[in-house]
């Protein structure tokens, strides 16, 4: 009691204190306040800044040299290239003329890309269809055959690789808890262990990021600088990541790991290079929402851009930034979140709120097929209680008519007239 009293007199003083001050000493308060934040926050805003300035040199004077004199190489190699921003990347290489390898699972949205691509732009297009969820070793004798495999021109992609866009990944689950995504993987398939889930995920969005960096990278700096690159650069690999992977996020547990390692990666690749042999740009790529099929809310517009405005944008500034988020709004969002909207305490309380309101939804929709299942199993149920209704009853006339004594009259009747000539009629009567 002592203690809380000499707090509440404590907290009391202050107050009045803070009440009786003029309002010089109040304006000087704030000052120091402001100038506190600033010092805190000014490495945030100044990078904002730049990046923001960035945006807009690169609009108009690219940090690269023209990809339409291919500077780098003839050849562009995009993963996960079917849909979204692999798609998007293809196509503006393409457009750029350069010749391009994409490749992803689907075997026949490949062709069918491919084909488009050499018809829309008349440059070179082959695919390859490869599943970055098993082991490299299923995938990587392939990938080097066709690399060192003579093209039309007599040349091999080998030769003349200029981009490299690690862009494939996968959404192990979103919005939702690990214990409750272990449940309901358990439930959808009981072979196989949530281990060897996590570890497929793990294949499709870190280990393809290394093995095709590590497949690619050594021909791309063994190759002869093409005519009229100046630039002593010979190559460009691009690194797909996310805002989140600076920013552990509750309910993405194991997409937010993934991004991370996939920035960390990208971000120290492109430290080691400029130290040394400085002769690769390395970007890393690492956007807030951007209209696709992974995030399928969202319509193209100034808060999530289309994949193909986006890429626009992260080619622009290849040479000028090595880490992007590909869209000013995002820059801007960025800033917002982690100098006044409260950092990751915001961001925390923006998911949990949506994780009530989609797990609510997920119960909604699980109480509507129970409900529907019960619907049926009692329909189902009266079904077959009718039918076995019927085949008692029928049960019932059969056997009240063969022991009524009116069968057993004509039975005998019928036998008497043959017993003469039948033995056995005679003994089936008796």
């Amino acid at each position: 009691m002592t203690i809380f009293t000499a707090s509440y007199a404590l907290i009391y003083s202050l107050l009045l204190t803070i009440a009786t001050l003029s309002c010089k000493l109040l304006a000087i308060s704030i000052i120091l306040i402001l100038t506190n934040w600033l010092a805190h926050n000014i490495t945030e805003i100044a990078t904002c800044l730049k990046n923001l300035v960035l945006y807009f040199i690169s609009h108009f004077v690219p940090g690269h040299l023209d990809f339409k004199k291919l500077p780098y190489g003839k050849w562009c190699i995009v993963t996960g290239a079917t849909q979204g921003i692999g798609k998007a990347y293809a196509e503006a290489f393409a457009k750029r003329g350069m010749n391009i390898l994409i490749i992803s699972r689907s075997e026949d949205k490949l062709k069918s890309q491919s084909q488009e691509l050499a018809k829309k732009y008349k440059v070179d297009a082959t695919y390859l269809p490869m599943d970055f969820s098993k082991s490299p070793s299923t995938y990587v004798s392939r990938l080097r055959i066709l690399l060192n495999e003579k093209r039309a021109d007599g040349t091999t992609i080998a030769e003349s690789i200029g981009v490299l866009v690690n862009n494939v990944g996968a959404l192990p689950y979103a919005y939702d808890t690990l214990v409750n995504d272990i449940a309901r993987r358990q439930k959808e398939n009981p072979l196989e262990t949530y281990g060897d889930r996590m570890q497929k995920n793990l294949n499709t969005n870190c280990l393809s990021q290394m093995v095709m960096t590590s497949e690619i990278i050594t021909l791309m700096r063994n190759k002869p600088i093409p005519v009229g690159n100046t630039s002593g650069k010979k190559g460009i690999i691009i690194s797909l990541s996310s805002y989140t992977c600076k920013r552990p996020m509750p309910f993405w547990v194991a997409y937010t790991a993934c991004k991370a390692f996939n920035f960390y990666f990208s971000d120290a690749l492109a430290t080691e290079i400029s130290f040394t042999t400085n002769d690769l740009i390395v970007q890393t790529v690492a956007p807030m929402e951007v209209a696709t099929s992974m995030a399928p809310r969202e319509k193209g517009g100034w808060r999530a851009p289309s994949a193909e405005k986006f890429v626009e944008v992260c080619i622009n500034l290849i040479g000028w930034s090595k880490y992007t988020h590909g869209w000013p709004i995002h820059d801007l969002r960025a800033l917002f979140n982690d100098c006044v909207g409260g950092g990751h305490f915001a961001i925390y309380i923006v998911l949990f709120d949506r994780y009530k309101r989609i797990t609510a939804g997920r119960l909604r929709k699980q109480q509507i097929q129970l409900r529907e299942m019960r619907e049926k199993v009692v329909k189902h149920t009266k079904s077959a209680l009718s039918r076995v209704s019927s085949m008692e009853g029928v049960k019932r006339t059969v056997t009240r008519v063969a022991s009524s004594d009116m069968v057993k009259r004509v039975v005998t009747r019928v036998a008497s007239r043959q017993g003469s000539g039948n033995p056995e009629a005679r003994d089936y009567t008796e």
